[in-house]
């Protein structure tokens, strides 16, 4: 019997396979089409959605060991929050095809086996969108798919480079829990991680994703970028970490940052980003405790206390009653508030 449920289990995995190369090629291709339909990606002027960095400058003292307030100030520059909307389409529709496949019940072998296509088919289509085209790719390429070679080589702004790191990078990160099937998928069986195939697979696919980071950055000046670098990646963490929950299928295989996000009581400066602290609970003042009544606890009055405290209410209760003419001057019996009412019913009917 665990022979027969090894092998249906093989057979499920490479079915997986096969759906999620075709889910994967037909992701791919949407997305390549957003990046093309992006306007912003080659605008020059800063998208609203782009936060602004402040890194203040320390004080410059001049050789006479005065403070030159003329070469001091403060830097500011703006760089993306968020990814861009095709790639939030993206994964967004990656977490769709999940449910439709099975959701919660799905192995986590088929989970690892969709991020892996997912990823190389967005490794594939960005290689294709940022290879100059030649003469040969702009005849070929057909009118309805205008995803072909060099579709953003020539038209990429600074802003657009951008948007694209942080795109590439939030990307590797959801899906960094994908891993190949061995042998081609025949055997249906994942590559084990400490096996020497399987790193020579994650090895070269990080090493595709790497020189496509690097082919965006030498589109940029290097002193600019050495000034966003720091900046854009903590941008990414941050991002991922209040995403994290949102691409939940997608997320729970592997956590590429679990300690994403600026220590509590850092500067926005120190963190490597701009903006107050995400959670307001922690800049709120503490609220102090609800107080107690200022009533005496019973075991806080002596028998004696307690004997003059009753004695007083009594004396106070029945002295109003007797004031008002409640009562008459018939005090004989038990007191109850039935005797009472039938005594003022009584005196209505004499009236």
């Amino acid at each position: 019997m665990q022979v027969v449920a090894g092998q249906l289990r093989s057979t499920a995995v490479v079915a997986y396979r096969q759906w999620a190369k075709w889910a994967a090629g037909c992701l791919a291709t949407s997305w390549r089409a957003a990046l093309l339909a992006d306007d912003a990606l080659a605008a020059n002027t800063t998208p609203l959605t782009w936060q602004e960095t402040c890194i203040t400058a320390a004080p410059i003292t001049s050789t006479a060991g005065d403070l030159d307030e003329g070469l001091a100030g403060d830097m500011r520059f703006s760089l993306p929050a968020c990814p861009s909307p095709g790639s939030q389409a993206l994964m967004a529709a990656a977490c769709t095809e999940l449910r439709r496949a099975g959701d919660h019940a799905t192995p986590a072998e088929a989970l690892q086996v969709w991020e892996w296509e997912v990823l190389g088919a967005v490794l594939s289509s960005l290689t294709q969108l940022l290879t100059p085209a030649t003469e040969g790719h702009r005849a070929a390429a057909s009118p309805d798919h205008g995803a072909g070679a060099g579709g953003l080589a020539g038209r990429l702004s600074e802003k657009g480079v951008l948007q694209l790191l942080l795109d590439l990078r939030l990307l590797r990160d959801v899906l960094s829990g994908g891993r190949p099937l061995a042998a081609g998928g025949e055997g249906g069986l994942l590559l084990d991680a400490q096996d020497p195939a399987s790193l020579a697979t994650l090895t070269e696919r990080r090493r595709t994703g790497t020189s496509l980071e690097q082919q965006l950055q030498d589109r940029l000046d290097p002193i600019d970028w050495a000034t966003y670098e720091p900046h854009l990646w903590a941008a990414v963490r941050r991002h991922y970490q209040r995403a994290a929950l949102l691409y939940g299928p997608l997320t729970q295989l592997q956590r590429a940052h679990p300690d994403a996000g600026p220590a509590r009581g850092t500067t926005p400066q120190a963190a490597g980003g701009t903006g107050a602290e995400p959670n307001p609970l922690g800049v709120l003042p503490v609220a102090s405790r609800l107080q107690y009544l200022p009533i005496a606890a019973p075991g806080a009055l002596g028998a004696a206390g307690l004997a003059t405290s009753k004695g007083r209410l009594s004396a106070q209760s029945f002295g109003g009653l007797l004031a008002g003419g409640e009562l008459g001057s018939d005090l004989a019996g038990a007191y109850s508030f039935a005797d009472l009412g039938q005594a003022a019913n009584s005196r209505g009917v004499t009236a």
